[in-house]
């Protein structure tokens, strides 16, 4: 699951975003205008450029759980949790091997 995002990481995004249409439409003739423009890192905004992914996006490949996995876990230990079953480390953790399976 893709870690939540403060709201400064999710301005920043759109910021990128904005740039990176920005660019696609030739509003801007270089990457350098267009991270000028928007306040975003030169480096930063030539990754996305080139199709590089950003961190939330990268470590998606070495979560061991998929989204739907993952929220139904969740679920689970909401559910225990609420019933007055707090769930320890350790059953959590087999839980998790039981859906990965």
């Amino acid at each position: 699951m893709v870690r939540r995002k403060s709201d400064n990481e999710a301005i920043r995004e759109a910021s990128i975003q904005l740039a990176l249409d920005g660019l696609n439409s030739r509003r801007y003739s270089s990457v350098y205008q267009a991270a000028k423009a928007h306040g975003i890192a030169l480096s930063t905004l030539k990754g996305r450029w080139k199709g590089k992914a950003s961190r939330a996006e990268g470590r998606v490949q070495s979560q061991l759980l998929s989204d739907a996995e993952e929220k139904a876990l969740v679920q689970w230990v909401s559910q225990l949790t609420v019933n007055g079953f707090p769930p320890r480390y350790s059953t959590i953790r087999e839980m998790a091997e039981e859906i990965r399976k």
